[in-house]
């Protein structure tokens, strides 16, 4: 979602799925982005800076982003299936996101983390605009909420930004 108006915030739900919330240095729109593996997977965080930059003419280079707390990639175990879909749309540069699964799974682990900031560099944002809670939702259940530990009836948090 994007919003220029000041009257208007922008919400993102989510329960392990990564929050990312940008502003234009220059006040005139920011953006509040729902970002979990298949939006991951289809570079939304690209998608919705390019749109920024072609419908508000806002340069990336002005941007600000926040990754908010989500599930880390010491958790986030996924099947090859996720793995196959991120290198469908990305290619193989996408392995550096996949760890080694711990406690002897065999399974890979996914960083978000890492993916979001990455796909936010490429979209044009500088590095040093590009703030990254890491903070595990799975472990951290006394002050986040996890699905992925929970399940269904966890309750959800919010991120909020309004232009001002």
């Amino acid at each position: 979602m994007i919003a220029t108006r000041t009257d208007v915030a922008l919400a993102v739900q989510m329960a392990d799925c990564v929050p990312v919330l940008m502003a234009d240095c220059q006040r005139r729109a920011v953006a509040a982005v729902h970002a979990g593996w298949r939006g991951a997977a289809a570079a939304i965080v690209e998608s919705v800076v390019h749109r920024l930059r072609s419908e508000q003419r806002v340069d990336p280079a002005n941007l600000v982003a926040a990754v908010g707390p989500s599930i880390g990639p010491c958790c986030y175990e996924v099947g090859q299936a996720v793995r196959e879909r991120f290198h469908a749309r990305l290619g193989e540069a996408v392995d550096r996101w996949f760890v080694p699964g711990s406690r002897g799974s065999s399974r890979p682990h996914l960083d978000l983390w890492n993916a979001t900031r990455d796909q936010l560099i490429s979209a044009g944002i500088p590095a040093e605009q590009i703030f990254v809670a890491a903070l595990c939702t799975a472990c951290h259940l006394d002050i986040f909420h996890s699905y992925r530990k929970e399940g269904d009836r966890t309750g959800r948090m919010v991120g909020v930004i309004r232009r001002i």
